[in-house]
């Protein structure tokens, strides 16, 4: 059965290609070429002929008028709805949570490895902060405790080695700290 698109469906068909052309586009520029291939598979099945411009932009225009058959538009459609689940782009902040690992080395010897930058206030001396930890021996990698702790930055209510490499800390960032145990429970161990 054929049956031809009012003029309010036809916009909304054109309003789906064109963002799934966009979408296209993205995925080519970030070389998911697996993506891309997908999208053109689904515009094309709408009627739609898909042109590479150049190594990122795609053009679109109809194959044929936009009488196609209501089934096409139905399977066409859900495979254009799985793309427009796809990620928007992400912001600069959280671009840089995929960057190598900074390692950043501090008084005392202790060495923070940021794993995840955060964005929120920076953890200053004298404010009370909230941490969630996991106490690893560096020998043998044997947790040895593990948990949430509040304490005031600074004021020595925890071992020296947390003090400073919490110092800086931004809400929501990730540190691995290696301290040394002079600044921690010192040779013997924990008291």
């Amino acid at each position: 059965m054929v049956a031809t698109l009012r003029r309010e469906e036809l916009e909304g068909v054109e309003k789906t290609v064109r963002k799934a052309v966009k979408q296209r586009n993205a995925a080519r520029e970030k070389k998911r070429f697996d993506v891309a291939d997908e999208i053109r598979s689904a515009l094309e099945a709408m009627g739609v002929e898909v042109e590479d411009s150049s190594a990122t932009t795609s053009e679109w225009r109809w194959k044929a008028p936009p009488a196609v058959e209501e089934d096409q538009v139905k399977k066409a459609r859900k495979r254009v709805r799985f793309v427009e689940k796809e990620p928007e782009e992400e912001p600069e902040a959280k671009k840089k949570v995929k960057t190598a690992p900074k390692t950043l080395k501090l008084d005392g010897g202790v060495v923070a490895r940021v794993l995840r930058v955060g964005d929120g206030d920076e953890a200053r001396r004298h404010r009370s902060i909230t941490v969630k930890y996991s106490g690893v021996l560096a020998k043998t990698g044997k947790r040895f405790d593990a948990g949430t702790i509040a304490f005031k930055l600074g004021a020595g209510e925890v071992i020296k080695g947390w003090d400073v490499g919490c110092l800086g800390m931004k809400l929501g960032e990730k540190r691995r700290l290696t301290i040394p145990p002079k600044m921690a429970y010192g040779a013997r161990g924990a008291p």
